[in-house]
Order: C-alpha cells, then sequence, then structure tokens
C-alpha cells in the first residue's frame, strides 16, 4: 500500500499520499465512468432498459448468428451464470429470444427481437456518446483507445480472464 506510516501513540495509522498518480488517474478514470453511465441511463429511460441490456444487445449484433449464451459470455466479463440470468431478463422484456439451433438440437442461440433491433437503432442516432468523445482529437482517440486496450489486457492477466472481451483490437 502506498502511503506514509505514522506513528502516533503506540499506534501506527495510514496516511494516504495524495500526490500518487496511480490513485488520481484510478479516481478520474471512475469519474469519467460513472458520469457517462448516468448520461447514457437518462438516454435509456424512455426504452426502459439498462446499459448492459443494450450492450448485449450490441454484441449479438456483431456476434451474428453465432450468438450464444456462452459466445455471449466469452465476449464480456460476465460469467455464463450472469449472462443467462440476464437474457432470461432481456427475454421477458422481449429484447432477444432464444431459438434452437436446428442442427444441434442441444444448443440455443440467441436472436434480438424487432423490439430490441428498434432500441439500437434509436439509441444509434443519440449525440452523447459521440459529443463526449469529441472533446478528443482523432489522434487522441487512437492513443486512449491504445492506452485502454493495454489496461484492459493488465486487467485481464491479473483478474485470469481469457476471454476475448468486446470491444475486439481491430476496430478503428
Amino acid at each position: 500500500m502506498r502511503g506514509r506510516e505514522k506513528v502516533m501513540s503506540n499506534e501506527i495509522t495510514y496516511e494516504p499520499q495524495y500526490d500518487d498518480i496511480d490513485l488520481h488517474l484510478w479516481a478520474l478514470l471512475q469519474q469519467v465512468r460513472h458520469i457517462m453511465l448516468r448520461i447514457r441511463e437518462k438516454d435509456l429511460v424512455p426504452y426502459d432498459t439498462s446499459e448492459v441490456k443494450v450492450t448485449i444487445m450490441f454484441l449479438i449484433s456483431v456476434i451474428g448468428h453465432d450468438a450464444t449464451p456462452g459466445e455471449i459470455a466469452r465476449w464480456t466479463p460476465h460469467r455464463p451464470h450472469a449472462i443467462s440470468t440476464l437474457l432470461d431478463r432481456m427475454e421477458k422484456d422481449g429484447l432477444v429470444r432464444r431459438v434452437k439451433d436446428l442442427k444441434r438440437k442441444s444448443m440455443v442461440r440467441i436472436e434480438i427481437t424487432p423490439k430490441g433491433s428498434d432500441i439500437l437503432l434509436k439509441l444509434a442516432g443519440l449525440e452523447p456518446i459521440h459529443e463526449i468523445m469529441s472533446a478528443l482529437s482523432g489522434e487522441e482517440r487512437l492513443q486512449l483507445k491504445v492506452l485502454l486496450l493495454k489496461l484492459r489486457e493488465a486487467v485481464c492477466n491479473i483478474a485470469k480472464i481469457d476471454s476475448p472481451l468486446f470491444p475486439p483490437t481491430d476496430i478503428h
């Protein structure tokens, strides 16, 4: 733990260092994430859905016909049982449906319903994401992407996650 130990009347207490750049960066990442999610959640209110559900629908659209609960879980930091529970709720909300694979009877594929597709299309036209990112130049966006991918790789190594988390690294 970084900081200074301070002895006070036979007790050792921890006095944090406020000049620790790692703590500052961590706090900034948390603040930006929190505020961005709050902005996004406001956009989602009219659709009675959440950011995680929208992200899963987007992943299903990217994965395409091969979207199974297991494949969706591999593209996220979520465990398969959590994805299955989320898909149950999304199916109940009419956003996705499970379809039996005709070739492999034990396999289930996930499809986006017309209601889910409609929500994705409407959200794609909303400006806040692009407005937020417009604070960065094109070059800065690419630099940010490289840095975030590097951090993602580090946290995946620490957490022992070896899945192909979304977004893939080849999107420019």
